[in-house]
């Protein structure tokens, strides 16, 4: 049974207080009953690195090779998120995707044609309307649900009506390969199970690893042999966009063409830095994997470049990241520390850096609205090679939106 969400959140707007209707598609993607099943429940992504034009290279917009650009020279980067002016009265953002002191009467409709209604309470998160396929053919364009709301104040005889759309995706189902949903809810991916048995579909713990693909890109058989063993492959097709500084609209070009290929595994994208140009890259994605590589970095010094990094230049490794304080013992990493204690200017990065960047991530998404569109994975990893040079480990792991829950 699909379901509508909506929800209702503070939102600003110069403290002016208004009511912000949005209704954003929950990429849980229905099919017909019968699917393929799944005898393996692991994430394959394939990613290359895109070179960087022009004579200077640059990482998350900040230029690291003194011998190209001298720190002392270099612009600030630009690109950082704009947070919305704080309001002193309270606000409503009405929005709906599919699975506010008084009631919203909201109506669930589908080219005219009523689906479902209901009363959501005012400051409600996540209330669920559920609504039935019947009648609805599959297709693989989306539809365009709406969601209508009204409001009457006590005490009041004028009504205020609110009104937004969401795309619903109901897909054919597929003759050559399994299905792979999302529950916004949870930002969990969801799969027939893998005995082939049969069922509903349950729950993915995604584990599995980067890979470069210039192997794959000899012998693509390769991806067919995983995925007839049963492999899941996700959608990844490029991993940190944002710090080789790639084109503003690749990743969103990406994600429309992955689409009209493939509308049945949910696009997930890598993104490296902390804040450049974030909104625009994170368009291009149903989950937003993040990577913070504070394990066995010096986050103050790059000692490829033996140059200082700060918000303005340099690369250490872990964008803008904060050393632990000299004495602090909090969130060290393991078998870092030849002492008990953190020596003064050590650079020794914390694990607050990673649930940071998650928090931070998810407070954008609040505020562009994404957050009953998008999940936040985080991507453990780790450093070898030239030092410097980033070398991903073999695990990814999954993190769910912090509001969520079951039903």
């Amino acid at each position: 049974m699909p379901y509508v969400v909506c929800t209702q959140n503070i939102t600003y707007d110069d403290g002016i207080p208004v009511w912000i209707p949005r209704c954003s598609p929950l990429r849980q993607r229905f099919t017909d009953p019968v699917m393929r099943h799944l005898s393996r429940s692991v994430l394959v992504g394939a990613y290359f690195f895109l070179g960087v034009s022009g004579q200077a290279q640059s990482w998350c917009g900040k230029y690291y090779d003194p011998s190209q650009i001298p720190q002392s020279q270099a612009p600030p980067p630009g690109g950082q998120f704009s947070l919305p002016t704080a309001s002193q009265d309270p606000l409503l953002a009405f929005r709906c995707s599919l699975s506010s002191a008084g009631l919203l009467d909201v109506t669930v409709s589908l080219g005219g044609k009523t689906l479902s209604n209901g009363a959501v309470p005012l400051n409600a998160t996540a209330y669920e309307i559920a609504f039935s396929l019947d009648g609805i053919t599959a297709q693989m364009t989306p539809y365009n649900l709406s969601c209508q709301a009204t409001y009457t104040a006590s005490g009041s005889s004028s009504t205020q009506t609110f009104s937004t759309s969401t795309a619903l995706y109901y897909l054919p189902n597929p003759t050559n390969s399994a299905v792979i949903k999302m529950d916004l809810r949870t930002g969990a991916l969801l799969a027939k199970p893998a005995n082939g048995q049969g069922g509903d579909y349950q729950p993915v713990f995604p584990i599995g690893f980067y890979t470069e693909f210039q192997y794959l890109a000899t012998n693509l058989t390769v991806i067919d042999e995983l995925h007839a063993q049963g492999f899941t492959i996700s959608g990844t097709r490029v991993t940190k966009p944002d710090g080789s500084s790639d084109p503003l609209n690749a990743t969103s070009t990406t994600y429309d063409l992955i689409y009209n290929i493939d509308g049945y595994h949910p696009v997930s994208l890598v993104l490296n830095c902390q804040d450049y140009y974030w909104s625009t890259y994170a368009a291009g994605a149903d989950i937003l994997m993040l990577d913070v590589y504070m394990t066995g970095v010096n986050v103050n010094v790059s000692s490829k470049f033996n140059t200082t990094c700060t918000t303005v230049y340099g690369v250490c490794g872990c964008d803008n990241c904060s050393p632990i304080p000299a004495g602090d013992t909090n969130a060290v990493p393991p078998n870092t520390l030849s002492s008990s204690s953190v020596p003064a200017d050590s650079g020794i990065g914390s694990f607050f850096d990673v649930s940071d960047r998650v928090s931070s991530f998810i407070n954008r998404m609040e505020v562009m609205g994404w957050e009953r569109t998008k999940a936040v994975w985080t991507v453990p990893q780790a450093f070898g090679g030239d030092p410097g040079d980033l070398q991903p480990s073999v695990a990814v792991t999954g993190r769910g939106h912090p509001r969520a829950r079951n039903g």
